[in-house]
């Protein structure tokens, strides 16, 4: 299995229209965002205008959580749609999409047949719920988590990474059947990523 542990220095951030995005990380990684060469790219942003427009991004299907603040979606032809705090809004590129509220929020880009999920993921450092599990990996090309908030310790088999606040772990499963455990070195948010 090829595992990535991706620290900050390594991300890389530009403005668009409406404010910031940092690219977290690209697959595959000679592929480039103004291309639309990639297959999924994970990244962050800030939208720092009140009312904005997203850029259209032809053939990407996208998937958007809120991290902060207050945004509201409206996609053409569709009802406004105002997001919760970690809650998912998964849309087309190609829609002109109109964004209200100022925020900053998690994004999953995929392309080409490549399908994606966001999840939400909390784990104390205390009973009862110690560790979690993720069993079924192999049903994914790859597996992503982000840490929000807190760090965890990641255990693959026999191999152990501390994953702190702001770095990635991505994985390649590869069809290897090994079951992965997170413990919670502090309270810990972090967002994990399944790309099929």
């Amino acid at each position: 299995m090829q595992i990535l542990h991706i620290l900050p220095t390594a991300y890389q951030t530009h403005s668009w229209s409406g404010g910031k995005t940092t690219e977290l990380y690209i697959y595959p990684e000679n592929s480039q965002y103004k291309n639309l060469d990639f297959l999924f790219r994970l990244s962050r942003a800030t939208i720092e205008q009140e009312e904005t427009y997203f850029t259209p991004l032809a053939g990407v299907k996208r998937s958007l959580m809120l991290l902060e603040g207050e945004l509201t979606l409206t996609h053409e032809k569709q009802e406004p749609k105002a997001l919760e705090r970690f809650e998912v809004d998964d849309f087309v590129g190609d829609w002109h999409t109109r964004s209200v509220g100022k925020a900053q929020d998690f994004n999953l880009m995929c392309r080409q047949g490549v399908n994606g999920t966001l999840k939400k993921r909390i784990l104390k450092n205390a009973r009862p719920r110690r560790f979690w599990q993720e069993n079924a990996i192999t049903d994914y090309k790859a597996v992503a988590y982000y840490v929000y908030e807190g760090e965890i310790e990641v255990m693959v088999g026999r191999e152990s990474y501390v994953v702190c606040q702001d770095e990635l772990l991505v994985f390649f499963p590869e069809h290897t059947a090994q079951s992965i455990r997170i413990k919670a070195l502090a309270k810990s948010i972090w967002i994990a990523s399944y790309i099929q």
